[in-house]
């Protein structure tokens, strides 16, 4: 199960991130 988790948080670090780049 934790092989499923790993694609998801990756996902997520990417969404987080680029929302960050977007508001300074």
């Amino acid at each position: 199960m934790g092989l499923l988790w790993l694609p998801y948080m990756a996902t997520a670090i990417r969404f987080i991130r680029s929302i960050r780049k977007r508001i300074p």
